[in-house]
């Protein structure tokens, strides 16, 4: 895009002529050379426009995103609805712009849901499964370390190491 833009303004092209040549959209590179006019800066930074809409930095979504899969690793899996009232809480205590629907709704909207999910693949959309309580107390480290010291028992009074088909 910086060679783009320095045609117009370096060379002394038209807009419309340098946006045919490049197969760009004629006021997206208008727009950017607007911006390369005002600053006088060569050195200017060509973000991409999706950037300066979103809500979170990358830090923050990354935050948001691991406290997503901790949270279904502790058996309690939130759906998209329950992520995007989190997303909009979030938002609001860390005073962030967010649109106004998210307000309306009380909750984010879907569209910027799946917009996290592509940048972090370790997110599913899926239905959090219940658990029962029986289960979820169950796997516990004393449970765990009671079968583990069973199962080195048993190990050790078979003699199941010589042959492993035993096991």
């Amino acid at each position: 895009m910086e060679l783009v833009v320095a045609e117009v303004v370096e060379n002394k092209k038209t807009v419309r002529s340098v946006a045919k040549d490049f197969k760009l959209s004629r006021t997206t590179l208008a727009r950017y050379v607007d911006d390369r006019r005002k600053t006088e800066n060569p050195d200017m930074c060509y973000k991409k426009s999706r950037v300066t809409k979103q809500v979170f930095s990358e830090e923050e979504e990354q935050l948001l995103a691991d406290y997503v899969i901790k949270s279904s690793r502790m058996f309690h899996g939130l759906s998209i609805s329950a992520t995007g009232k989190l997303a909009l809480e979030y938002a609001k205590r860390n005073s962030k712009p967010y649109p106004e629907s998210w307000d309306k709704n009380g909750e984010a909207g879907i569209d910027w849901f799946y917009g996290p999910m592509k940048r972090h693949p370790r997110l599913s959309v899926r239905m959090p499964e219940a658990t029962s309580l029986a289960r979820a107390c169950a796997f516990n480290r004393y449970n765990v370390n009671t079968f583990f010291n069973n199962y080195e028992t048993i190990l050790g009074r078979e003699n199941f190491s010589l042959d492993p088909s035993r096991v």
